[in-house]
């Protein structure tokens, strides 16, 4: 049975813009259930034009990465290769055990939540457990040029990264205080800006993952920074 993993609605309702873009957008579906249990669910660009090709390449190598947990394999270049080798490490693992209590499993879900003749921005939530008493979820954006397919890095996507990471960091405390007791556990937390950052219809998302916390007895932390109060450390539109 598939595991609870989804998008924090307020954060992650899907936009659909079309008309904005001459790129088409359908879900792309893999599932493999043999041992290991796989499911895959995530946006791909209709067509075989430039942009298509590198959008559908960048999201299908975010797959790739997820799923090879041994990077001295044998290179895969597709999703069911890569959900092949997912599933040979499960059963070397399970061969070196009396009783394996339940199979490992995989799920990477992906959802547009925003799609603009600036910005295509696409969460990934990866969901892995390979033996734990619990998985591990994590949640990313890819960001993309729709002119061009290419992903937009912070670089391209501010020239202001220190008052970008300054304003994060202001919302980041907010948040974080309502997890924790006082404001003097944060004296000492430094607070950079997230692995990754993502756009929606409402403003600026950011994720932290529990890894990406100092203190891992913290939960993941998500918020939103309306446009109006980030937009002039952008380089984009909104």
């Amino acid at each position: 049975m598939k595991k609870n993993v989804f998008f924090s609605i307020a954060l992650f309702a899907p936009i659909s813009c079309t008309e904005d873009s001459s790129l088409v957008f359908y879900e792309d579906n893999f599932t493999m259930e043999e041992n290991a249990i796989i499911e895959v669910n995530i946006p791909k660009a209709d067509g075989a034009s430039e942009e298509a090709n590198s959008i559908n390449a960048h999201l299908e190598d975010y797959v790739l990465t997820a799923l090879v947990l041994n990077k001295n394999t044998t290179r895969v270049t597709t999703i069911k290769e890569a959900a092949e080798n997912f599933n040979a490490e499960f059963l070397t693992f399970s061969s070196n055990l009396d009783d394996v209590a339940q199979p490992w499993e995989a799920f990477i879900d992906g959802e547009i939540i925003l799609e603009s003749p600036e910005i295509i921005s696409i969460a990934l939530n990866t969901y892995l457990n390979t033996g734990g008493v619990h998985g591990n979820s994590v949640i990313s954006f890819l960001n993309f040029n729709p002119s061009n397919g290419d992903l937009y890095d912070y670089e391209d996507i501010s020239d202001q990264l220190d008052n970008l990471r300054i304003l994060v960091a202001k919302h980041f405390k907010k948040t974080i205080l309502e997890q924790i007791d006082s404001m003097d556990s944060l004296t000492n937390y430094n607070v950079n800006l997230p692995e990754s950052l993502g756009f929606s219809e409402d403003g600026l998302v950011v994720v932290y993952n529990q890894h990406e916390l100092e203190d891992f007895s913290l939960k993941m932390l998500e918020f939103t920074i309306p446009y109006d109060e980030v937009i002039d450390f952008l380089n984009l539109n909104f």
